[in-house]
C-alpha cells in the first residue's frame, strides 16, 4: 500500500516539473568553399548541429543561389557561410561570416587551421559560442535540464500529502523512505546549467573581428561569378604595311604607314549561366567588342591631298571565365570569336591612291587570356590570340592578287586597378600583326611574295563589372 503512494507521488512530483518551451534556433550551413575533402564542413555540423537545429541549405536556395525569402520561410535565424583561404605566407585559415537576412554579415571572423586542415577545439567553441550569443541558442538539452533543480523541493509537498496514510501508526514510520529516495532525483549535473556565465567574456572578445574581414566572406560570394561587365576608353594604334619579295624595278604596289590612329573602343561580357549555377559553366558567357576611328586622314605620296580614312574592328563570341582556385581572384579565360578588320580609304573626287590597298578582313579567332591578382586592388592582365582570316580582301582576290591567304597573331599584356565599388581601370598594350603570303599576278603588274600589316598600340578602358 505505502509502496504504492510512494509510487504516486513521485509520478504526480514528475508531471509536476516545469517543462521548458524554448526551441533551439534554426541554422543553415553551406559548404566551406575550398574545403576539398569536407573536412572543416563536417567539423562546423558535428559542432553546431547538437546546439541547434540545422536545416539543409538546398531549402534556402533558389537555383543554387541563397534565397532569403526561404530563409525567413523555413524560420533559419541564420546561414553561417565560409571560406577556405591561402595566406601569402602559406598557412590556410577559415573566413567565416554569419547572414541573416541580407548578404550583409551580421558577424564575421577569421580561424587558422591546423597542418591537418581542421580547426582547433578552441576555434569551435568559440564559433559556438558567438553564434549563441547573436542568436540565442540554447542547447535542447540544456532546456530540458534547466527547469529541474525545483525538483527536490517539490518532492517533500508531493510526499506529506496524502493524509489518510497518516491515520496508522506503521505508515508514520515507513514515511522516511520516501525521503531517502528524493535525493536520487537530482542526478542532473548542475555544472552543466552553468555555461550560460560563460557568455560575457565571448563579448569582450567581439572587438577582434574588423568589420572589413568579417564582410569579407560574404560579399566574396556573390562576386565569384560575374553577371555582366561593361568598359569604355579610347584605343590608340600604329599601322605599318609593308610586303616581300618585290622583283628590282617594281614600284606598283605602296606600303602605308600611320604614326597615330585613335577611336573610342567598347568592350561587353554578360554570363547568364551565372544566375543558374555557381559551378564551374557559370563563367560561360558571350562578348562583344567594337573600336573605329575618327577624323583619320590619309596623305597621297605626291602632292599630299588628304583622303578621309576609316578603319574598325569588331569581335564577338563565346568566353569561359574559369577559376581554378575559389578562395583566389585568379582567372582563366579561354574564347573564340568572329573577328573583322576593316581600312578604308576613300577615293578623293573619285580617284584612288594607286596601287595602295584598303584592308578588309574577316576571320575566326582561338585565344586565351589570365587575370593574376597581386593584392586586393591591382591585377596582371595577359592575353594572346591567333586569327585565320577567311576572307583577306583587297590584296586578295580583289584585283591585286588573284589568291593568297592570311593570318594574324595577337597579343596584350596590361594592368587592372580598382577604383572604387565596382569600377576598375585597365591600362593594356596591344600587338596584332597579319602575315600575308601572295600569287603573283599573271599582268605582271603587282609582284611579291608576302605582305605584313603590322598595328602596334594601347588602350584605356573604365570597367564597371555586375
Amino acid at each position: 500500500m505505502h509502496s504504492h503512494l510512494r509510487w504516486a507521488a513521485a509520478v504526480l512530483a514528475a508531471l509536476a516539473l516545469p517543462v521548458s518551451s524554448e526551441a533551439a534556433p534554426r541554422i543553415s550551413l553551406a559548404p566551406v568553399r575550398g574545403d576539398t575533402d569536407a573536412a572543416v564542413t563536417r567539423q562546423l555540423r558535428s559542432a553546431l548541429c547538437g546546439d541547434f537545429e540545422c536545416v539543409p541549405i538546398s531549402k534556402v536556395r533558389t537555383r543554387g543561389r541563397l534565397d532569403f525569402a526561404k530563409v525567413a520561410a523555413q524560420r533559419v535565424a541564420g546561414v553561417l557561410a565560409g571560406t577556405v583561404a591561402t595566406s601569402r605566407k602559406g598557412g590556410r585559415a577559415l573566413e567565416i561570416a554569419l547572414l541573416t537576412r541580407s548578404l550583409h554579415p551580421v558577424w564575421g571572423r577569421s580561424y587558422p587551421l591546423g597542418r591537418a586542415g581542421a580547426l582547433s577545439r578552441e576555434s569551435v567553441t568559440d564559433i559556438v559560442d558567438q553564434l549563441k550569443d547573436r542568436l540565442g541558442g540554447v542547447p535542447p538539452a540544456l532546456a530540458r535540464v534547466e527547469p529541474r533543480p525545483p525538483a527536490p523541493a517539490a518532492a517533500p509537498p508531493v510526499a506529506e500529502a496524502p493524509p489518510p496514510a497518516l491515520a496508522e501508526p506503521p505508515p508514520v514510520a515507513a514515511a522516511p523512505p520516501p525521503v531517502a529516495e528524493a535525493p536520487p532525483s537530482p542526478p542532473p549535473p548542475r555544472p552543466r546549467s552553468e555555461p550560460p556565465p560563460v557568455a560575457p567574456p565571448r563579448a569582450v572578445a567581439e572587438p577582434v573581428a574588423p568589420p572589413a574581414r568579417a564582410a569579407a566572406p560574404g560579399a566574396g560570394s556573390p562576386r565569384v561569378r560575374l553577371l555582366a561587365a561593361l568598359e569604355a576608353g579610347a584605343y590608340v594604334t600604329q599601322r605599318k604595311l609593308s610586303y616581300e619579295g618585290i622583283p628590282a624595278g617594281n614600284t606598283a604596289l605602296r606600303g602605308f604607314e600611320a604614326n597615330l590612329i585613335s577611336s573610342p573602343r567598347f568592350h561587353l561580357e554578360l554570363y547568364p549561366v551565372s544566375l543558374l549555377t555557381e559551378g564551374v559553366f557559370g563563367g560561360l558567357g558571350v562578348f562583344a567588342d567594337y573600336g573605329f576611328s575618327v577624323g583619320l586622314k590619309t596623305s597621297e605620296p605626291a602632292g599630299g591631298a588628304k583622303h578621309s580614312t576609316s578603319f574598325s574592328r569588331l569581335g564577338a563570341g563565346l568566353a569561359w571565365r574559369l577559376l581554378p582556385v575559389s578562395s583566389s581572384r585568379f582567372a582563366l579565360i579561354p574564347a573564340v570569336s568572329y573577328q573583322q578588320l576593316k581600312f578604308k580609304i576613300e577615293p578623293l573626287a573619285g580617284v584612288p591612291i594607286a596601287g595602295l590597298p584598303d584592308a578588309n578582313l574577316s576571320g575566326v579567332k582561338a585565344g586565351a587570356g589570365a587575370e593574376i591578382p597581386l593584392g586586393s586592388a591591382v591585377s596582371i592582365l595577359l592575353g594572346v590570340g591567333y586569327v585565320k582570316w577567311t576572307t583577306a580582301k583587297d590584296l586578295v582576290g580583289d584585283g591585286f592578287f588573284p589568291g593568297g591567304s592570311a593570318y594574324a597573331l595577337e597579343a596584350e599584356a596590361g594592368v587592372s586597378v580598382a577604383l572604387s565599388g565596382l569600377l576598375s581601370l585597365r591600362i593594356l598594350g596591344e600587338y596584332s600583326g597579319t602575315k600575308y603570303s601572295l600569287q603573283p599576278d599573271p599582268s605582271g603588274t603587282y609582284q611579291a611574295t608576302g605582305a605584313t600589316d603590322r598595328y602596334l598600340g594601347g588602350r584605356a578602358m573604365l570597367r564597371a563589372e555586375l
